[in-house]
């Protein structure tokens, strides 16, 4: 059985006394209360006005007028009214291009292989290996139909021929891939 026959709660100790919680000052509360409303009446006529106080800068601001807004403001959202002259600022074209050589497109293959996990591990050494050349690179390993292309991508073309270059020289299956 797995039922608790004895409460886990903590007990008192037998010399113990309990204590009695604070008690609570309402008539201090109301006493507030009724002070700050007669205040907050406001003054009669037949009341003599005592001196000003200055205590709250809002007190003061509370009587002025808000100022009326232009007649001729015009908001950004309003649509253009008939026969009033609009002015339409040309259209922004942007060109684009696609990136040569001086963009950091490009990649470089290090081998197929027949499952992810291979290709994985063959990417995290030659990086560890390469760490020079191929410092922030992003390694990527794409399916093919045949298997798994171990890639690093976002280099220059300067940068994935120097790394192929000394992937080769270490006996490392490498080519390059262009952008696009």
């Amino acid at each position: 059985m797995t039922t608790v026959r004895k409460s886990l709660r903590p007990q008192l100790r037998p010399n113990a006394e309990p204590t009695a919680p604070a008690p609570v000052l309402v008539a201090g509360l109301e006493d507030d209360i009724k002070d700050a409303l007669t205040k907050a009446q406001p003054l009669t006529k037949a009341q003599p006005a005592a001196p000003a106080k200055k205590t709250a800068p809002a007190l003061e601001t509370a009587a002025v007028a808000p100022r009326m807004r232009p007649k001729d403001l015009v908001f950004a959202s309003a649509t253009p009214q008939p026969g009033k002259d609009v002015v339409q600022e040309p259209l922004q074209t942007v060109i684009t291009r696609k990136p040569e050589s001086g963009g950091k497109h490009w990649g470089i293959n290090v081998g197929r292989y027949n499952s992810r996990y291979l290709a994985e591990r063959v990417l995290l050494k030659t990086a560890l290996n390469e760490m020079e050349t191929l410092d922030g690179t992003k390694r990527h390993v794409r399916k093919g139909k045949t298997g798994y292309d171990a890639n690093f991508m976002g280099l220059d073309r300067d940068t994935a021929e120097l790394a192929c270059r000394r992937l080769q020289s270490r006996k490392v299956p490498c080519f390059m891939i262009s952008p696009g």
